[in-house]
């Protein structure tokens, strides 16, 4: 693809690799592009380009999302092309995605791997060299093998290339769009083998690790020598039934386990007790005859209806 400038001015190298501060990551330099405005162009328009020859509905590759994440991009260009200008030839874009991969049995695996975000050759350049020498140069400077990197959305042409130049068949599509091989899940299985046996091997420090030898012994047989006494003093406790002292109360006494079969055989040697009905509490909590609950007998009646005639006669100021 030209451009109305010099790419030769923008891009220092035939492959030239950027991060999303503009700074070229080739071995050996650490230089800033000097002219962002005409990088920003030119990532736009391989972007558009790119998704429109794979039929995508949006660019995966702009300037804008390139400064705001930690991708990788690679551009190759041809130096003597429009008048000794350049052009830009292709791109590849990796970086870390974190997903949810399922392999061929179901089994789902959780990772965050460096993926082919996108890889695109120009129509006119295809099939001259150009995305072999993108992808080898991305393997070497990520150090990493071809079936370890899910690639996202691919193309039929992108699959075919990777099926002639890296020997990957059998494609496992995934629901997110991604594409991964069989040795995906083989190097996941054995990374993950490795992270646990060196986990396993690093020695445990304990809190007396800043003692020097001497001290450290000799507090680890004061350790020694107190878990020993508390575990002679548990089996004293469960072979001997000692009564043990919960809490004490305000008044210094303590309850513990003799009080409490004192209490029980105490409770045990009371009488019988013996249910009473409401109407007997009742009786017997108010000595009022006429607050009774029980049937009044014939002479309490007799005179409860004397003592009421009398009452009423006394009302209106008649003597008995």
């Amino acid at each position: 693809m030209e451009f109305p400038f010099d790419i030769n001015q923008v891009l220092p190298f035939e492959l030239t690799i950027i991060n999303g501060d503009y700074r070229v990551l080739n071995p050996g330099e650490s230089i800033r592009i000097v002219a962002p405005e005409k990088l920003t162009s030119i990532i736009d328009a391989m972007g558009d380009a790119s998704f429109k020859a794979q039929g995508l509905y949006g660019p995966i590759t702009t300037a804008r999302k390139l400064r705001m994440s930690d991708h990788h991009l690679y551009i190759v260009k041809k130096s003597d092309d429009n008048n000794n200008k350049g052009s830009v030839v292709g791109i590849l874009k990796v970086g870390p995605k974190h997903l949810y991969i399922y392999d061929t049995n179901g089994q789902v695996y959780e990772r965050t791997p460096l993926c082919v975000l996108d890889f695109y050759v120009h129509e006119s350049k295809q099939r001259l060299g150009y995305g072999k020498k993108l992808f080898d140069t991305m393997l070497s400077f990520e150090k990493c093998a071809p079936h370890e990197l899910p690639v996202d959305r691919p193309s039929s042409k992108c699959l075919a290339f990777l099926h002639k130049h890296y020997n990957l068949c059998s494609p496992i599509h995934q629901v997110n769009n991604f594409v991964v091989y069989q040795g995906f899940f083989t190097e996941s299985i054995v990374a993950n083998s490795k992270e646990k046996s060196s986990s396993l091997k690093q020695p445990v420090q304990s809190s007396t690790s800043w003692l020097v030898p001497s001290q450290r012994q000799h507090s680890s047989g004061q350790e020694r020598n107190e878990r020993l006494k508390r575990l002679v003093e548990e089996n004293r406790f469960f072979d001997k039934r000692e009564p043990v002292s919960y809490y004490s109360t305000s008044y210094d006494r303590h309850f513990n386990q003799n009080a409490a079969v004192q209490d029980i055989k105490h409770n045990a040697q009371s009488p019988k007790y013996t249910p009473r009905s409401y109407s007997q509490v009742f009786n017997q909590n108010h000595s009022n005859p006429h607050t009774s609950l029980t049937k009044p007998t014939t002479n309490q009646s007799q005179q409860r209806t004397t003592n009421s005639s009398s009452s009423t006669w006394r009302i209106f100021g008649i003597p008995q």
